[in-house]
């Protein structure tokens, strides 16, 4: 299928006659006599130009063109003007050029973008407030990185003359064409101006430039992301790997688009396609823009010998990240409702606050589901923490929840995610034995079913963290609400 995508201009920041100098004269082809041939014979190549293709050397013919659009149109010096209609004259310094078969490009003075597919003999540019020309692209006649036909410098070709620079060589792929191997996540960062992108065209990536809320809630891939300008999420498939698209949603307008995900056409770390600016995926990323996900230091836990019985005098005015396990000396003047008989000597793991929840679903023939919701960026998310469905009772353990839960799943849910770099502190799923992974449900764990049918009651949603070796009791993060199961 022909596709296009659209860039902007990374390449070249001076007057044009800068580029024809830019190219590595190991690019250059040697060709007969000096002067230009219009009859597709043999002609010099200027220093700095390179040859992609001519009648005596047809085997490069191009499937993709990378051009710059000026708005000061020059004569080529290859194509005349019985195969280039593309000539010198004034062009708008922002317009639309649409080519049939390649797509719609939204170009201002300076901007590039690539014509990605099959050339015919000769190649139309239909362009907004201005008459529509054409330059020949079968190679009966020379076609050259380097020249400028009418509005549009040839900057090179994928195959050959490619002009590279540093800037394009940082950029690093996910996927494409010649490697499809689909990301196993895709971390972005959300804008509310979105942009075009460099590689996905409008037949490819339905999110375009414009404006988008400015805070919103955002569904994709089962997942919901509430997110505002400049947040930061990561976004998982439903299945085992992306879709050919993926769609997004927002739930406070009418708003959805679809971005590409099976690699037909580049994922590329740093695109911008639509309000979604591509921070990493598979082993690209841009690591200075992801926040660390791994805490700065385990947090202790055993208390110290003499805890501090004195508050400070000058208190933090904000509660710690992460609840504290320092136990007072001196107990609350107010008992707990379910006192423990005798004082534990290991902390409680008692949360600061509430950053989940769950709740029971009964779908058709009285299976039942659970929906998983949590939320908390502020304690510093990690790929391996964990929800684990406790019955109530374990509260009452030394120390609460001290046994090993009766189903759970990492937060990623759908697979083992211990060790992957990036995690995501607000997102929901559901626990379904149909879909839960076999480390959730298999030796001391349960099936849903088997919980209902072997110890219903109620029971209670854990947001945990490994600690150590992982033996419990485990870091917990927080406690959320209690559900019935039966």
């Amino acid at each position: 299928m022909n596709f296009a995508y659209l860039t902007l201009s990374l390449l070249l920041s001076s007057c044009s006659a800068s580029i024809r100098g830019s190219f590595n004269e190991n690019h250059n082809r040697h060709l007969k006599h000096s002067g230009s041939s219009n009859d597709g014979g043999a002609v010099t190549v200027r220093d700095g130009d390179c040859e992609i293709c001519s009648r005596n050397n047809k085997d490069n013919k191009p499937t993709s063109l990378m051009i710059q659009y000026s708005s000061n149109g020059v004569n080529s010096y290859y194509q005349n003007a019985n195969k280039a209609t593309c000539t010198e004259g004034t062009y708008p310094s922002s317009t639309t050029i649409s080519v049939d078969g390649f797509g719609d490009f939204d170009v201002s003075d300076g901007d590039t973008f690539v014509l990605n597919g099959h050339f015919g003999a000769e190649t139309t540019f239909e362009i907004e407030d201005s008459d529509s020309c054409m330059f020949h692209t079968s190679c009966s006649v020379p076609l050259v990185a380097g020249d400028q036909i009418g509005p549009f410098l040839i900057l090179g070709s994928d195959e050959i003359c490619s002009s590279g620079g540093e800037e394009e060589d940082s950029e690093c792929v996910i996927c494409d064409e010649s490697n499809k191997v689909r990301p196993e996540f895709l971390t972005v960062r959300y804008h509310a101006d979105g942009a075009n992108s460099k590689y996905q065209n409008e037949n490819k990536a339905s999110c375009r430039s414009g404006s988008y809320p400015n805070q919103s809630t955002i569904t994709a891939e089962g997942q919901t992301f509430d997110v505002s300008d400049g947040e930061i999420f990561s976004l998982y498939p439903r299945g085992d790997r992306f879709d050919a698209e993926t769609d997004f949603t927002w739930s406070d307008s009418n708003t959805e688009c679809y971005i590409h995900t099976s690699c037909s056409v580049p994922l590329v770390v740093g695109d911008r396609i639509g309000p979604f600016e591509i921070l990493a995926g598979n082993d690209c990323e841009i690591s200075s823009e992801i926040p660390s996900q791994t805490p700065s230091a385990a947090p202790s836990m055993m208390p110290s010998e003499k805890p501090s019985t004195q508050p400070s005098g000058s208190p933090s005015g904000s509660p710690s990240v992460l609840p504290s396990f320092m136990p007072s000396d001196k107990p609350s003047s107010m008992p707990s409702s379910k006192p423990s008989s005798v004082p534990s000597d290991i902390p409680s793991q008692a949360p600061s606050d509430s950053c989940i929840e769950a709740e029971v679903r009964r779908l058709a023939g009285n299976k039942v589901v659970v929906d998983i919701a949590f939320s908390y960026n502020d304690k510093g998310p990690v790929a391996s923490d964990w929800v684990g469905l406790y019955p109530c009772e374990d509260e009452n353990l030394t120390p609460p929840f001290s046994k090993e839960p009766a189903i759970w799943a990492y937060t990623c849910y759908n697979r083992n995610c211990r060790f992957e770099p990036f995690a995501n502190g607000v997102r929901n799923f559901t626990f379904d034995d149909a879909t839960v992974p076999n480390f959730g449900t298999q030796g001391i764990y349960n099936k849903l079913e088997d919980i209902i049918a072997e110890k219903p009651g109620c029971y209670v949603a854990l947001l945990n963290r490994i600690d150590g070796d992982s033996p419990p009791p485990y870091y917990n993060i927080c406690i959320g609400n209690e559900i019935e199961l039966y």
